[in-house]
């Protein structure tokens, strides 16, 4: 019996360690201001990312917003500019992109 109290929380702490992959595939997002825009999770509950189809590296604003994440003072912030799909996005995103954002 003493073995038994030893073993169970020891059992019980490794099944809490497992982290569970990222859903697999894309996912369909709709921002605070309707637009929607398609996103890939990577990673799991304790290291993940968010990042547009094409690889650019997503992050949220206070609103809820999904931007383009930026370094800021040696930290990643949110850009200033609202993240969209590919084939929606203007060829002046695309300029700003290759200069400030950072790719995945």
């Amino acid at each position: 019996m003493i073995r038994f109290k030893f073993l169970l929380p020891a059992l019980l702490s490794c099944i809490a360690a497992a982290a569970a992959p990222a859903l697999p595939g894309p996912i369909v997002r709709t921002q605070p201001g309707g637009r929607q825009i398609t996103v890939l999770l990577q990673g799991d509950e304790n290291e993940h990312q968010t990042t547009t189809t094409d690889g650019w590296l997503l992050l949220e604003d206070g609103h809820g917003t999904l931007r383009y994440a930026v370094y800021r003072k040696g930290e990643l912030k949110a850009g200033c500019l609202e993240a969209r799909d590919t084939a929606e996005r203007p060829r002046c995103h695309n300029r700003w992109l290759t200069r400030h954002g950072i790719k995945r």
